[in-house]
């Protein structure tokens, strides 16, 4: 279904202040997490950020997801998600993950960072990787095929 530029930005404006805000900031943190991934590697990403390597947690890893928390969380899920699929340079699930880990860590809200490996039964063996980001048993990013991959590492942002 064709949708017009007029009825984008009515759409847009037609959403809160804060829902526009998010967009936009979700939009911009993809844009540099998305130039961060294409030019330096993952060890250097996890350093800038000072991201801790972690236990995957099968429980709700302890965190407080008040009324507060698991509104944020459902807001910077859907500007993530929506900011994604309108960038003009592809916004992956690593993508997607390390922009709402870092909006989420500017209001302190803890999440951690799933990174798993499926392996491809197809004849050429290929190994294919996802992310997703959670917050307590809450899925922000990624959530729609996590379960098709193993855990291979998790990271999370050290408490302040």
């Amino acid at each position: 279904m064709f949708v017009s530029l007029t009825d984008r930005v009515h759409k847009f404006y037609s959403r809160s202040w804060r829902e526009r805000r998010l967009f936009l900031e979700a939009t911009l943190l993809s844009g540099l997490m998305r130039l961060l991934i294409l030019t330096v590697p993952f060890r250097t990403i996890v350093s800038l950020f000072r991201l801790a390597e972690r236990q995957p947690a099968t429980s709700a890893m302890g965190f407080c997801l008040n009324k507060f928390c698991l509104n944020n969380i459902s807001e910077i899920s859907w500007a993530v998600q929506v900011a994604s699929a309108y960038t003009p340079w592809k916004s992956n699930c690593l993508c997607q993950a390390l922009t709402a880990m870092i909006m989420l860590s500017r209001i302190h809200i803890p999440c951690t960072l799933y990174l798993g490996v499926a392996k491809d039964t197809g004849i050429d063996e290929s190994i294919t990787a996802h992310a997703w980001l959670c917050s307590g048993e809450s899925f922000i990013t990624g959530d729609s095929v996590h379960k098709q991959y193993v855990v291979i590492s998790s990271f999370s942002l050290p408490s302040d």
